[in-house]
Formats: structure tokens, C-alpha cells, sequence
């Protein structure tokens, strides 16, 4: 019986501290990752702003090939949208809100498994024959979701990682 007690005192106990952490960390989820890609911004903005393009070098794509998509608008123009639905990728949709030669800005929503969504950019910064090619992403995670910000981007920023290398190999060819 002390033995029973002791596991539930100790399961309690970090349960406790569990919202304890939950309550004191940031709600503030942020990942940016970057490549520098051999080659103009010019050759790499079509990649990055076109919505169709960018499921040849996506990640998601590679891991959910038979999610049901569909695009709207003109691509590759504010407005145009790209929804999803599969097994590993959920329900969702991406947006491009506004773009210029060196930035392209996206709304990301998921609304199934879980809702939320996300500010998500590229930043293109050329120097000389290359071009720095950043990926942002900017969202909250409510309580008690915001105790896995503790373990950084690993997610998110693997796949954003892996992403950019897709483009890199992409571009360079």
C-alpha cells in the first residue's frame, strides 16, 4: 500500500509541476530556418510564391502523397489558396497574403486534427551568385500545449530543415 502511495504523490507531483511549467513558458512559437541556395532570388521566388510549386520540395507532400488537394485563385498571387486533407497531414489550408520580389507572406490554418494557426513568410536576401533563402513561422500555442515549446522546433523546424534542402536540390538541380 506505501507503495501505491508513493506513485500516486509522485504522479501527482508532476502533474503539479507539469502546469506549473505550462503556466510560467511563453505561448510565443517561433521557427526560422535558412539555406543559401546557388542561385538568383529571381529563379527561387516562383518556388516559394507559387503554391503548386511548392509541393514539389515540400516535406508535407513527400509524407502525405495521397491527401486530397485542392487550389484557388491565380497562383502564385495574393489570394490564392492551397487546401489539403490526408491521414498525416490533417485538414488545412495556406493562403499567400501579400508577396514582393523578396518576401512572400502566407496564412497557415489547420482545422482538423486540432485547429490553430500561423503566420508563415519567405525571405529571399541576395548576395552576389547566391541567395539566403529564410522560412519563418510565427503562431501561439495555448495551455497546456505550450509546455511542448520546451523542446524547441524540433518538429517544425526538421521539416523546415528538410524543406529548404528539397529546395535547394530543387533549384540547383
Amino acid at each position: 500500500m506505501k507503495v501505491l502511495k508513493y506513485i500516486l504523490f509522485g504522479i501527482l507531483g508532476i502533474v503539479v509541476l507539469l502546469v506549473i511549467v505550462g503556466l510560467v513558458t511563453s505561448n510565443e512559437f517561433n521557427v526560422e530556418k535558412s539555406i543559401t541556395i546557388n542561385a538568383p532570388a529571381s529563379e527561387i521566388h516562383p518556388y516559394v510564391s507559387n503554391l503548386r510549386l511548392q509541393n514539389e520540395w515540400s516535406v508535407w507532400s513527400e509524407m502525405d502523397p495521397d491527401q486530397k488537394e485542392t487550389f484557388e485563385g491565380t497562383d502564385g498571387a495574393p489570394g490564392s489558396k492551397h487546401s489539403w486533407e490526408g491521414e498525416i497531414t490533417g485538414k488545412g489550408y495556406q493562403e499567400i497574403v501579400s508577396m514582393t520580389p523578396t518576401r512572400i507572406e502566407t496564412n497557415l490554418v489547420f482545422t482538423d486534427p486540432y485547429e490553430s494557426q500561423a503566420d508563415v513568410y519567405f525571405d529571399l536576401k541576395e548576395t552576389g551568385s547566391s541567395t539566403e533563402v529564410t522560412w519563418g513561422f510565427e503562431s501561439e500555442m495555448p495551455f497546456p500545449m505550450n509546455i511542448f515549446l520546451l523542446f524547441g522546433d524540433m518538429g517544425v523546424g526538421n521539416d523546415f530543415q528538410k524543406g529548404l534542402e528539397n529546395l535547394k536540390a530543387k533549384v540547383e538541380g
